[in-house]
């Protein structure tokens, strides 16, 4: 096993994980100033329920959830809920229902109230959920909170695919702002066996759990900057007997791949780290005695 392989790798790891981490506490703080995750629940809860309309006032169904009681005490005033449980969503809507087809609530009410609903993809939906349920409106509001269930789930797809742009971005800042250029990280290991051991014990170090309430961007780069690798600003380009464009664009490279590893998240990295020090601390496997294949456990 070409242990200084592993090694390059730890080091590339560590790095990812710390600044991805730093690019993790700037994207929350982003994704709380943009309120991200109330905009994108808002979002999904429109898509769900298509602006039906209720009879009731023709009040749109969506904001007529939002204006519910049992939701809108989920928040702070004049501010929307980041989540809503489903079974919470379910009773404010049943109950909305019900308001909107002056029916009492009953389990006999209920396909009443549901038939006064304007036709719609809504009403197809909430017929099919409530049909031939023999536990009356309980079972009838366990299947709608199954069907908000689902659709939260789409709707964290959303919210990851556009935090994971967003941490694309700010891993493209700090990688040039930084200057965490991996070639050039990745060169200095390779070259460097003392850099490459001292690297591999700090991320020993590193790979522990960490309380993620507790995490600093100051003190996170500080823990990068105290890895004594080619990071930073001035660049050492030109050094090495290389035209200076040359290194500029090995640089941009770097860079570019700095922001894509990054992007990847915190929790990706912290287990490759950890994978990776197993590997190295594991080494080869031993052959047999008479120089035949590796053993191997089962």
């Amino acid at each position: 096993m070409n242990f200084a392989a592993v090694d390059v790798a730890i080091g590339l790891a560590l790095v990812y994980l710390l600044l991805s981490m730093i690019c993790s506490l700037l994207q929350e703080a982003i994704s709380a100033r943009l309120q991200m995750r109330s905009a994108t629940l808002e979002d999904g809860i429109k898509n769900l329920l298509s602006s039906q309309q209720l009879t009731l006032g023709g009040v749109d169904l969506s904001a007529a959830v939002y204006a519910h009681p049992l939701v809108k005490a989920l928040a702070a005033a004049g501010q929307k809920p980041s989540y809503i449980p489903s079974r919470t969503f379910a009773r404010a809507l049943l109950d909305l229902v019900h308001q909107a087809a002056g029916t009492d609530g009953s389990p006999a009410a209920l396909l009443q109230a549901l038939s006064a609903l304007p036709d719609g993809d809504v009403k197809t939906a909430l017929v099919a959920l409530t049909h031939d349920t023999y536990d009356g409106v309980a079972e009838a509001r366990r299947n709608i909170e199954h069907w908000f269930d689902d659709a939260m789930d789409r709707v964290g797809g959303w919210y990851k695919r556009k935090a994971q742009k967003i941490m694309l971005v700010i891993g493209l800042a700090l990688a040039v702002g930084l200057n965490v250029d991996t070639t050039q990280i990745a060169r200095a290991l390779w070259r460097d066996p003392v850099l490459r051991q001292a690297v591999v014990t700090r991320a020993a170090a590193a790979a522990a759990p960490r309380d993620t309430s507790k995490l600093d961007i100051v003190a996170l780069h500080g823990e990068l900057q105290s890895l004594d690798l080619p990071l930073g600003w001035p660049a050492p380009w030109g050094q090495d007997g290389h035209p200076v464009g040359v290194d500029v664009g090995f640089a941009i490279v770097g860079w570019i791949l700095t922001a894509a590893a990054v992007a990847l998240g915190a929790p990706f990295w912290f287990d490759a780290l950890n994978k990776l020090l197993n590997l190295r601390s594991a080494g080869a496997r031993p052959e047999r005695a008479n120089g035949g294949t590796p053993a191997t456990t089962t």
